[in-house]
C-alpha cells in the first residue's frame, strides 16, 4: 500500500465527492475511482457507500480514516527532517506528445523525475499537433513535447532541451541528394512542403530561412502530420526543411543534408525539440519536473552543443 493511495482515500473521505477530490489531487476522476477500488480490493472491505447522488463512509471506512490520518501525520513528521525528500511529492503529472517522436533525451528527463519522485504518477498521452497545445492550455496535459517553432508567442513557457540543426530533406532521386552541403540560395526554384500554419509556425520558419537567400519559398502543400510530410517528400512532391533529430523517426529513404545559412548558422542551431508548459500551472508536480529539465540541460550542455 503506497502513501499516494492513502492520500487519495483521505481526500475522498473529506470531500465525499470523487470529482472534487480528483481536482484537489490533480488526477482524473476515473483514475481516482480506480485507486479507491484497488484499495478496497486489497483491504477486502468496502470503504464507501456510493449512490448516484452521494458518497459516504462505511463503518470500516470511518475507522480506516482515523488510521490513515495518523499515518499521514507520521509521514509528515519524518519529512520535516528532510523537506526535499522525494517521497513527499505525490499526485500526478501528464506529458503530451504530438507528431514529434523524440526518443533520445526525453526518456532521460522522465527517468530522472521518476527516480526523484517515485510516488508521483507520471503518464504519457498522445495528441495530434492541433490538440496538443489545447491540452496544455486547459491543463489536461502539464507539459507538451513540440518543435521550438510551434511554441506560441504568449501564454506558455518553454525550454529547448534537444538543440538540433535544420536540414534540407529530399528524396534520393533529387539532384541535390548527394551533396555534402546546400546553400539556402540554391533552393530558390524548389517546391516546398510544410506543416499546417494552424498547428505550428513551420511555414513562417521556412520563409525566414529562405529570406536569408533573398527569395520567398514556393510552398505547394501543407499537412498536419510529419509522417505524411516524409511520405510526400519520398513521392517526389517537393522538399522541406526539418531538424536532424527527425531523422530518427523517419521511416522513408530520405536524405538529410546540412544547410549553409550564409552567415546565420549559429542562430538556426537555437531551434530543436522543446518542452512547453502553461504559465502558472498549479500542479505541485510541475516545478520539480522543470527542475529535472534544467538539471538535464545543465549537465548535458556541452555534449548537446557538439
Amino acid at each position: 500500500m503506497f502513501l499516494q493511495e492513502i492520500q487519495c482515500f483521505v481526500a475522498v473521505a473529506e470531500c465525499l465527492n470523487f470529482t472534487t477530490a480528483a481536482n484537489r489531487l490533480y488526477i482524473s476522476q476515473p483514475g481516482l475511482s480506480k485507486i479507491i477500488s484497488n484499495l478496497e480490493n486489497d483491504l477486502k472491505v468496502h470503504l464507501f457507500i456510493r449512490s448516484t447522488r452521494s458518497v459516504r463512509l462505511t463503518e470500516a471506512g470511518e475507522q480506516f480514516l482515523v488510521i490513515c490520518r495518523d499515518f499521514i501525520r507520521q509521514c509528515e513528521a519524518l519529512n520535516s527532517h528532510n523537506p526535499q525528500d522525494s517521497l513527499s511529492l505525490t499526485g500526478s503529472l501528464t506529458i503530451g506528445i504530438g507528431d514529434l517522436n523524440e526518443n533520445r533525451y526525453l526518456p532521460q528527463i522522465i527517468n530522472d523525475f521518476t527516480g526523484r519522485h517515485p510516488l508521483c504518477n507520471l503518464s504519457i498521452r498522445r495528441y495530434n499537433p492541433e490538440e496538443l497545445l489545447d491540452a496544455v492550455s486547459t491543463g489536461e496535459a502539464d507539459f507538451g513535447v513540440v518543435i521550438s517553432y510551434a511554441v506560441p508567442a504568449k501564454g506558455f513557457q518553454s525550454r529547448v532541451y534537444y538543440p538540433s540543426p535544420l536540414m534540407l530533406v529530399v528524396p534520393p532521386s533529387h539532384p541535390l541528394a548527394n551533396r555534402d552541403v546546400v546553400r539556402i540560395s540554391e533552393l530558390r526554384d524548389e517546391s516546398f512542403l510544410s506543416i499546417y500554419r494552424n498547428s505550428s509556425r513551420a511555414v513562417n520558419r521556412i520563409q525566414e530561412i529562405c529570406a536569408k537567400g533573398n527569395f520567398r519559398p514556393k510552398i505547394v502543400k501543407e499537412t498536419n502530420s510529419l509522417s505524411t510530410m516524409f511520405m510526400l517528400i519520398a513521392a517526389g512532391m517537393g522538399v522541406s526543411i526539418h531538424f536532424l533529430l527527425h531523422k530518427d523517426s523517419c521511416n522513408y529513404d530520405l536524405r538529410f543534408i546540412p544547410l549553409d545559412f550564409e552567415g546565420s548558422q549559429n542562430e538556426i542551431l537555437e531551434d530543436g525539440a522543446a518542452l512547453i508548459w502553461k504559465k502558472g500551472n498549479p500542479n505541485p508536480a510541475a516545478p520539480p519536473f522543470i527542475d529535472c529539465i534544467n538539471s538535464f540541460m545543465n549537465s548535458n550542455q556541452l555534449s548537446l552543443s557538439n
